[in-house]
């Protein structure tokens, strides 16, 4: 086999890709993994733009079984034709596996009784699972359907590990769910315009590392540093821009409400979904 990182760099080409991604059959391990990477100059500034790459798929858009992989700076609209269907699902289990799924936005149409989706979803086959998912900087939005109760930001099935930090979830059913066995951190994280921003199944509960998110419901974000029940901090999300704005007066509540992650021990970055640096002015945003 080759001794090597495997890229795939897309470009925008004038309209959207509408090919399914399979990641699978590859040998990887930490060094040698598989990456989705979009070049800044075909990349989204954290808002969704048709003059940048996308992938408009009809189904699920990526489905990575593989063991390690990275996906970064993805633009993906789903438009599900059955149930069960996720923009980006990770799959496997048994192989110490780390996916790492950053800078994304991603988003669904939903009609009729669409249900069982979500924009990132943590699975496993087999009895134990050894993988762990990373998930950072990115904003998931529109996974809400009336009457249907079954659709998340980020999901994680029971025994599963990650990290999601400084994600952005807005009206979607659920925000990030955990189910039974998992070990799931959340920090920095936004859910908003949710029926649960942060949600814990069958008896699981955040570890107790999770702090510093923020929701506009009660006693719903883990941590002794989360805010709950808070306005929106968004530019305008008629015009799906998460971007926080800047407010005199009475401020914007995840303006210097982060924790600096730049060193934290299990994921570390310093960077935003715009590219631009999480240290300007010495406080993190959430």
């Amino acid at each position: 086999g080759r001794n090597a990182i495997e890229r795939g760099l897309p470009y925008y080409d004038g309209a959207a890709d509408t090919t399914f991604v399979t990641i699978d059959g590859w040998t990887t391990d930490a060094t040698h993994y598989i990456e989705i990477y979009v070049p800044l100059s075909e990349r989204h500034r954290g808002k969704w733009d048709t003059g940048k790459y996308r992938l408009e798929i009809t189904g699920q858009a990526v489905n990575v079984r593989s063991a390690f992989v990275r996906i970064q700076g993805l633009q993906i609209l789903i438009t599900p034709s059955v149930n069960n269907t996720d923009a980006i699902e990770y799959y496997g289990a048994n192989d110490n596996g780390v996916g790492i799924f950053s800078h994304n936005i991603i988003k669904v149409s939903l009609d009729g009784t669409d249900n069982d989706m979500a924009g990132i979803r943590m699975s496993w086959a087999g009895t134990t699972n050894t993988r762990t998912a990373k998930i950072f900087n990115n904003i998931i939005y529109n996974f809400v359907n009336p009457g249907q109760t079954n659709l998340s930001g980020v999901v994680f099935s029971s025994d599963t590990t990650g990290f999601v930090y400084n994600n952005t979830i807005q009206n979607s059913y659920n925000g990030i769910v955990i189910n039974s066995g998992s070990s799931v951190t959340a920090k920095n994280n936004i859910a908003q315009g949710c029926n649960d921003g942060f949600y814990a199944a069958g008896g699981s509960a955040f570890t107790a590392a999770s702090d510093y998110n923020i929701s506009d419901l009660a006693s719903d974000a883990p941590g002794a540093n989360s805010k709950n029940s808070t306005t929106t901090p968004f530019v305008a999300t008629s015009t799906q821009d998460f971007h926080l704005e800047f407010r005199d007066g009475t401020g914007n509540p995840a303006m210097n409400a982060g924790a600096d992650l730049s060193a934290d021990a299990n994921l570390a970055f310093n960077t935003d979904i715009d590219g631009s640096s999480r240290l300007e002015g010495g406080t993190w945003d959430v």
